[in-house]
């Protein structure tokens, strides 16, 4: 028997392509020769995390969680009633009625309508008697009443 034979194909030269004069693109030094850096501390290039960024970011988690849950149980209906013998069946899903959140964090500093907080575990474990801790509950409620942005108040029956 014969071995199989594989075609090799040739691929074309990739062309260098200058970064920095394409508009909004990152500029991108090439790396120098010889002995490579060390990476300098990313601390000044991340953002800084305020209570009021995490708290409100836990909610909106909860709530897209809630979102998701509802729309994949749509879908699960829909299948349900095509098919005869599921249709006699509930619609599994679950819901998210009360989540308990407690963050230990250290505070960093207060800005004018925020406190800016630490939350790495490293820092935390030395600083442990000068954490603070905050728990609080996330409650399922129906929206019944809303105002657009044109101003307009909006009450569910």
């Amino acid at each position: 028997m014969m071995p199989e034979r594989r075609r090799v194909r040739k691929t074309p030269d990739i062309k260098k392509v200058n970064l920095s004069e394409k508009k909004g693109a990152v500029d991108i030094k090439p790396e120098p020769e010889g002995k490579p850096e060390i990476a300098k501390s990313p601390s000044a290039d991340i953002p800084k995390l305020t209570l009021k960024s995490l708290t409100s970011g836990i909610a909106l988690a909860a709530l897209n969680a809630k979102k998701i849950i509802d729309f994949e149980a749509a879908g699960i209906k829909k299948e349900y009633e095509k098919n005869e013998l599921l249709r006699n069946f509930p619609v599994p899903t679950f819901e998210l009625s009360e989540i308990e959140v407690e963050l230990n964090f250290l505070i960093e500093d207060v800005e004018k309508d925020d406190v800016v907080i630490v939350t790495d575990a490293e820092k935390l474990s030395e600083l442990v008697s000068s954490a603070s801790k905050v728990r609080f509950k996330l409650t399922s409620k129906t929206l019944s009443e809303y105002i657009l942005p044109t101003g307009e108040k909006v009450i569910r029956d």
